[in-house]
């Protein structure tokens, strides 16, 4: 396992400040797609890409467990949104929510 420390010229410090305040749960999905993407090497990362991998996170756990992450978060509502606009089906896979998402030309 590889350890970041102070002489690897990584702002560290600013990655972990944006996580002082988790009042939302966004946050942690955009860490968690944020690094899927760098598993994947992609040293650039579309807006797009990264919430369409938010969403697909997320999918599992709204359409199935209908958790409500708070009312100052509308993370679910916009995953339900998504699945109407887009017509993806509840048992639809990470991939696949992925692809059509990014796919998709009603979001540009």
């Amino acid at each position: 396992m590889n350890s970041l420390n102070a002489n690897d010229n990584i702002p560290v410090g600013k990655l972990v400040a944006t996580l002082n305040n988790t009042i939302t749960i966004c946050k942690f999905y955009w860490l968690l797609s944020i690094s899927e993407q760098v598993k994947k090497s992609k040293t650039l990362i579309s807006k797009k890409v990264l919430f369409a991998e938010m969403v697909s996170h997320a999918w599992f756990t709204v359409n199935y467990f209908h958790v409500s992450f708070g009312k100052h978060h509308d993370l679910g509502q916009h995953i339900q949104k998504l699945r109407e606009i887009e017509s993806i089906s509840k048992k639809a896979s990470k991939e696949e929510i992925q692809k059509q998402l990014v796919s998709s030309k009603k979001f540009e």
